[in-house]
């Protein structure tokens, strides 16, 4: 149904070429050729030619489109417009990229500051978690000298405490790994950063050096 309306219209379109006594000429299922001034409609979903009284096309019209090839337009067009998106994103992170930072020295400062931040919390964690380890041994020692090894029930304020610390060890461990991954995370983003800005320097010297050339020429024109 969709491929006949498709097909409909597009006869709509050439009927101000038929007004001038023009024709259709098409191949049947079999190849062969037909001339006259009536379009069928196998005519319609095979393509056709529209010719003057002498044989010469005018206008060739395309059989209208199947839902597969539809399909494979439309993800044609969808990735097209998945590039475009994607070209103009980097545009504008080109941009801020070139408008932030005035030479690798620079983005190498900024990357160094933030990688100190973040290692000064990865040893504060790291101090800590120690600490904590080791009162969490001497609470165990204490339950299990006083306690277990005389076969007493350990007292619920030391197994609070003891439960209180290692839930406390597990998140200072979880915070610790956070911030070892937001390291690594900066250290990846800020390469990244560098190759592009090297990347942008080094293009704009060639078109400096395409604009010198292109000057000299016509210097050498002028003369």
């Amino acid at each position: 149904m969709r491929r006949t309306a498709l097909a409909l219209i597009a006869l709509l379109s050439c009927l101000p070429l038929l007004a001038g006594g023009n024709l259709f000429r098409w191949r049947d299922a079999d190849g062969k050729l037909h001339i006259g001034d009536n379009l069928p409609a196998e005519a319609i979903q095979r393509g056709y030619d529209i010719i003057d009284d002498r044989g010469r096309v005018i206008k060739h019209i395309d059989p209208p489109p199947t839902p597969e090839e539809l399909q494979k337009r439309r993800e044609a067009q969808r990735r097209a417009e998945l590039e475009r998106q994607r070209r103009a994103a980097q545009a504008e992170r080109d941009r801020a990229l070139l408008l932030t930072y005035g030479s690798v020295a620079e983005i190498e400062r900024a990357r160094d500051e933030r990688l100190n931040l973040i290692k000064s919390q990865i040893r504060v964690n790291r101090d800590r978690l120690q600490q904590l380890e080791k009162e969490l041994a001497q609470l165990q020692q204490n339950a299990k000298r006083n306690f277990l090894d005389r076969k007493r029930e350990v007292p619920p304020l030391l197994a609070d405490r003891i439960e209180r610390k290692q839930a406390e060890i597990k998140a200072t461990r979880e915070r610790m790994q956070r911030f070892e991954q937001a390291h690594a995370r900066i250290e990846q983003r800020f390469e990244k950063d560098i190759r592009r800005f090297r990347e942008l320097e080094a293009a704009r010297v060639e078109i400096r050096q395409g604009s010198r050339e292109g000057l000299r020429v016509r210097e050498d024109d002028l003369r």
